[in-house]
């Protein structure tokens, strides 16, 4: 057993039943010294010891505890977007929004420039000061106000000292190049100083801050090689034509803030969050990778975000506290930016991780300041050294508000027998009770025995009551037992390399996964088979074209069975086969994707079949576990594509084409978004009727597992807001009793013009009159065009816009890869494959030629 292991291996997560074991979370760290070298990781660790006092008026600035009814304030300078964030959040939240600059127009009949020329400068200064009180206590509840410079003046730092220790109030910051732009400045150079001395006014009467993202088409994916081919190849295709949807970036980064900074479900707020990786958290879940980045290296450009490698399951910011760039980068707003670009372009946690090499006695009260200072930007995790005295790391825990505190002790000097006596284990349990969430251990490794001492004490913790995740393991040379000594040891560690050692070791098994049904001219086989390379998993994904459940059954109990894409016709008769179903494939009442359960009883934990710990392990099948992603990919791509101005609410229309497996699981997808009014049209009407039949029936069990409320008296859909009609006929006008749709699901055949009996599927005007445009999602990918996709090409429909149905297939792939795997899809090596595969399908004759135009994705 090597330290590899030990490093692997967590603390048990105590539940109701019994005990899960969570993983270490193995820290690796970019080399800021050879930007060759960026592709690889190192792992790290520092240590020190003193005590420390924190200044009072940095730690005031943190709430203690904040009502889930309190209003939310945003606030900044001008031009930094708040105003378009507070009407995002409020959509987000369902919330009231009042704008301060808005209501003084609205209440005073004049504009603020109006004001100002009729009463004069003064007056309208305690106007704005009188007004933008009175507003924060008359909706201090149940709102998202968005106000302006008037909030950090000092006649109102008093009254909002007190406000924001109840209160979130965000600072919103912005590039000056943004500001400057966005307000049409021409001399260029002294706004930068002026937002370095109004910063400190803004610091003082908020709690939060926000680093605003531009929305802009990331000039990366458009330089693709795969893209600028299909480009070429289907010019005509809205895949190579996709424009940035408004603020639709800038959603899913404030949805992830808003999650953490106010301790909401990420799932509730950002449909783009799917229950693809269990468990949720990454120190609950085996084998995770923490990707440690330094900021000196980001803030230097020695690196961007978009170079981190694929596989990390969180991304730990390194700040040095002694290292003047830290300091400046966290003063000019540039942390802030790093940290929403993660949160927009790589969706992982993000650890926030402040270091110093020798610490000395006055190095403290810096040290507790930039956490400080870290906890505004609302990190999922944040670490705090362990040599720390006890009353600031409890301080720090009490104002922690929604992160969760990672206590780290690196023990530097250790006797050789360190883990097996008390000493981590009383580092734990003072840890523990100092309001840490995780505690992470680790000694430099003296023998090889030290990996064996290391998993003796992990399971001496896992005995332990009511504990909390613990992270252990040694670091060093003899740390590494699956190298020859004769072999030059190396000092990085890579992603790749990592799940290598562990597959070599046998620790994981190389398995096989397949796609089961109609497998021709498929596009998984690549993706999933590129992902499994990249991240250095020897697993393998082939095609197999079962006629019959029986032929399938064979292949389900191999003992190296990894897991199975099904397509039609299997995906209703695969359901006998399998024992337990996930919510979604239950009610949809079809399974594409199966996953093997080893070693299985009802009776122990981990209970759930997708739990990480039961993947990448071979042996004899005890159970089978039934998903579907179709769902997933449609709603993956509604998310991004719907824009603000038609955020989901009570009005909302859906439009489903179509009645077959795929039409359902679209209703399913607009159920999740939210969408309570929904029409289906199909030319077989009776199986219109039926879709709709089945989801009135089946609502009432869904609207439970969403909402987790205790269950309803009744599974009507009368009852609960539900409204499901059929169109009989693509002539009538649009029912009266429903709004305009503006989202389409399109989950018909494609056109084939080698059929005579088919009829192309285009559709009537007098059913795209939304006011604010909508969006289409065609799932028809096996046709260079379909009549629906050349109608909105062609025509001109404002507002509207087409979702290509390789950006669903794409989608559900990523979803059926982490079921598979337990780990996040590496989505880029994905999309190239994807992208790559689906152009040498479009250059061959029989696509050209439009010879297999109907699409695996039908009724």
């Amino acid at each position: 057993m090597s330290s590899l292991q030990t490093r692997l291996k967590g603390r048990q997560d105590r539940s109701s039943k019994g005990r899960e074991t969570p993983p270490a979370i193995v820290s690796i760290n970019y080399r800021e010294d050879d930007r060759a070298q960026q592709s690889r990781a190192e792992i790290t660790c520092q240590a020190a010891r003193s005590s420390s006092n924190v200044r009072e008026d940095t730690k005031s600035q943190r709430p203690t505890s904040i009502s889930d009814t309190a209003s939310i304030v945003f606030t900044g300078p001008r031009g930094n977007g708040k105003s378009s964030l507070a009407v995002i959040s409020g959509l987000l939240l369902r919330r009231r929004v009042v704008d301060v600059d808005a209501d003084f127009i609205a209440t005073h009949g004049v504009s603020k420039t109006g004001f100002k020329r009729k009463y004069g400068a003064e007056n309208l200064r305690l106007k704005e000061l009188e007004t933008t009180r009175t507003l924060l206590m008359r909706y201090d509840k149940g709102c998202v106000i968005a106000c302006g410079p008037q909030i950090a003046a000092e006649q109102l730092r008093g009254f909002m000292t007190e406000y924001r220790k109840t209160h979130a109030v965000i600072y919103v910051t912005r590039s000056v190049d943004d500001i400057e732009n966005y307000l049409g400045v021409k001399e260029r150079g002294k706004m930068q100083q002026w937002m370095k001395n109004i910063q400190g006014n803004y610091h003082q009467v908020s709690n939060f801050e926000f680093f605003n993202l531009p929305e802009r088409w990331d000039e990366q994916e458009q330089q693709s090689p795969a893209l600028k081919r299909l480009q070429y190849i289907l010019s005509h295709r809205l895949v190579s034509q996709r424009k940035v949807h408004a603020l639709q970036g800038t959603q899913t980064a404030l949805a992830r803030f808003l999650a953490v900074a106010l301790g909401y479900n990420a799932s509730s707020l950002s449909h783009d969050i799917f229950p693809t990786i269990y468990p949720s958290l990454p120190e609950r879940r085996v084998y995770s990778n923490s990707m440690r980045i330094s900021v000196t290296a980001l803030a230097t450009e020695k690196m961007t975000i978009g170079e981190i490698p694929a596989g990390a399951d969180v991304v730990e910011m390194v700040l040095d506290a002694r290292d003047p760039r830290c300091s400046a980068a966290m003063a000019s707003g540039m942390v802030g930016r790093f940290m929403a670009e993660i949160r927009r372009f790589l969706a992982v946690p993000i650890v926030y991780d402040v270091c110093m090499a020798n610490k000395d006695i006055n190095d403290w009260p810096l040290y507790f300041g930039m956490l400080y200072d870290g906890l505004r930007l609302a990190p999922e995790y944040l670490t705090v050294d362990l040599d720390a005295t006890s009353e600031d790391i409890q301080q720090l825990t009490l104002r922690r508000g929604c992160t969760t505190i990672l206590g780290n002790q690196d023990t530097t000097v250790a006797k050789s027998d360190f883990w097996l006596s008390s000493e981590p284990l009383v580092q734990y349990n003072r840890a523990a009770q100092l309001g840490c969430g995780v505690v992470r251990l680790t000694k430099p490794c003296h023998t090889t025995g030290d990996n064996f001492s290391c998993l003796t004490f992990i399971e001496k913790v896992k005995a332990l009551p009511d504990g909390i995740p613990v992270i252990a393991y040694n670091t060093g040379d003899k740390e590494n037992t699956q190298i020859e000594d004769v072999l030059p040891r190396p000092t990085t560690l890579s992603i790749r390399e990592r799940w290598g050692s562990l597959f070599d070791m046998h620790i994981l098994h190389h398995l096989e996964f397949f796609l089961v049904g109609s497998v021709k001219n498929s596009l998984s086989p690549a993706m999933h088979n590129a992902a499994f390379q990249i991240l250095g998993m020897p697993h393998v994904y082939n095609t197999h074209e079962a006629k019959d459940l029986e032929e399938l059954c064979v292949l389900l109990s191999r003992p190296n069975f990894g897991g199975a894409s099904v397509s039609l016709p299997l995906k209703k008769d695969v359901l006998t086969l399998i024992q337990r179903l996930s919510p979604s494939a239950e009610l949809i009442g079809a399974s594409n994707t199966i996953l093997p359960v080893r070693g299985w009883k009802e009776d122990l934990v981990p209970s759930d079949p997708r739990c990480k710990e039961y993947r990448h392990r071979a042996g004899p099948v005890t159970m089978l576990y039934g998903d579907n992603t179709d769902w997933i990919g449609i709603c993956a791509c509604l998310s991004r594509s719907i824009s603000p101005a038609n955020s989901v609410n009570h009005e909302t229309t859906g439009l489903v084409i179509g009645a077959g497996g795929m039409a359902r699981a679209a209703v399913y997808c607009l159920l999740y978004l939210g969408v309570r009014n929904i029409c289906i049209f199909n030319r077989t009407v009776s199986r219109a009727q039926a879709v709709r039949k089945h989801y009135e029936q089946v609502f009432g069990k869904f609207s439970q597992s969403k909402s987790q409320c205790s269950p309803q008296t009744t599974e009507s859909a009368q009852s609960t807001g539900l409204r499901i009609t059929v169109l009989e006929s693509i002539d009538i006008p649009w029912p009266s009793n429903f709004c305009q749709p503006n989202i389409v699901i399109c989950a018909i055949k494609a056109y084939d013009n080698h059929l005579p009996a088919t009829r192309p599927f285009t559709m009537p005007p007098a059913w795209m009159k939304s006011p604010t445009g909508g969006v289409i999602v065609e799932l028809a990918y096996h046709t260079p065009e379909t009549p629906l996709m050349r109608q909105l090409r062609e025509g001109s429909y404002p507002g509207w816009s087409v979702v290509d149905p390789v950006e669903v297939l794409f989608e559900q792939a990523c979803a059926q890869w982490e079921l598979f795997t337990g780990s996040r899809a590496p989505r880029k090596t994905m999309w190239e494959a994807c992208l790559n595969q689906y152009a040498n399908a479009m250059e061959r004759d029989d696509y050209q030629n439009s010879k297999f135009g109907i699409s695996i994705r039908n009724d």
